[in-house]
């Protein structure tokens, strides 16, 4: 079965009893430099594999970006 999660704002489809880990991968995004918040609360990289997302979760992910 499936769930929708809200990333960034829009709608996203998951397999129930994902991590927050496993959407990291199946989004592609980087380890390093990355902050995600799921439903209002900042999730630390050591708790990623752990994290279960549940139906409905609003995630926000936030990109580092360096320059000057």
């Amino acid at each position: 079965m499936t769930m929708v999660v809200n990333i960034n704002g829009d709608a996203t489809r998951v397999d129930e009893g994902a991590t927050l880990g496993q959407l990291v991968a199946q989004q592609k995004l980087p380890r390093q430099g990355v902050a995600i918040e799921v439903s209002g609360k900042i999730i630390p990289r050591s708790k990623w594999q752990t994290c279960t997302l549940s139906n409905g979760d609003r995630i926000e992910i936030v990109q580092m970006v360096g320059g000057g």
